[in-house]
């Protein structure tokens, strides 16, 4: 289309070169200041876990000064995790199947390697990895992750995550330990400073349940298969 166009308040000259109102076209909406809110308020929530004007709007002038920048969106999350409020209390956000594994690795240093059956495991509990359909991409907000369904598949896919063949090496002394002893251990790792009331009721029940107390091998990978599936551990 040759012809004369005005896009967001800005006049298109007539007859331009091919692709030239394309390019511009993008750079009008890249450049607009909605899209640095959009974008800055996605950042925010994904990263400190809800509203967080203070860093927002410190995103927003990065995003904008920085425009022309290579770095752009680097130097936006870097203006975002630099701040206070990245160590402010948890807003609450819940971790995404794949944010709960990759969170799971990371506090048992476990070995992984990504395979059929897990995959399937992310999917049923409401994440196959760029399997979203729609352009929006994978939700954020905790509704599609809640259902029965889906935590079940979530607390079975941390359950796999940690049978014995796959425990770091590093957990290996708590073998034999006493269970009180072990779950602290596990529930530290994981969950910081909210560690003591998930360890001490996971100790108590696995000992009402008839689990022995000074767990072995195979025993050691339930009993952090339940450390991952508390409550504490699902949320960022």
């Amino acid at each position: 289309d040759g012809h004369r166009k005005q896009v967001l308040g800005q006049v298109l000259a007539p007859f331009a070169p091919a692709m030239a109102d394309g390019r511009r076209v993008l750079d009008l909406l890249a450049f607009h200041p909605a899209t640095a809110r959009f974008v800055c308020g996605k950042l925010a929530r994904f990263l400190i876990g809800g509203p967080a004007p203070a860093a927002e709007a410190r995103a927003e002038a990065v995003f904008r000064t920085q425009r022309e920048a290579p770095d752009q969106l680097a130097r936006t999350v870097r203006a975002l995790v630099d701040g206070p409020e990245i160590l402010a209390p948890k807003a609450g956000r819940l971790r995404r199947p794949l944010d709960v594994v990759a969170a799971a690795v990371r506090a048992f240093d476990l070995p992984f390697a990504p395979n059929r059956a897990l995959l399937r495991q992310m999917a049923a509990a409401g994440q196959e990895p760029f399997g979203w359909p729609a352009p929006d991409g994978q939700p954020l907000d905790a509704g599609p992750y809640l259902g029965a369904s889906a935590l079940r598949a979530r607390w079975a896919m941390l359950g796999t995550l940690t049978r014995p063949a796959g425990l770091a090496p590093s957990l290996a002394p708590l073998v034999g330990r006493p269970v009180a002893e072990v779950t602290g251990r596990l529930a530290a790792l994981a969950l910081g400073p909210e560690a003591a009331r998930p360890a001490r009721l996971i100790a108590e029940v696995w000992l009402a349940e008839g689990g022995g107390p000074a767990p072995d091998q195979a025993a050691l990978g339930r009993l952090a298969g339940w450390v991952l599936a508390a409550p504490e551990f699902q949320a960022l």
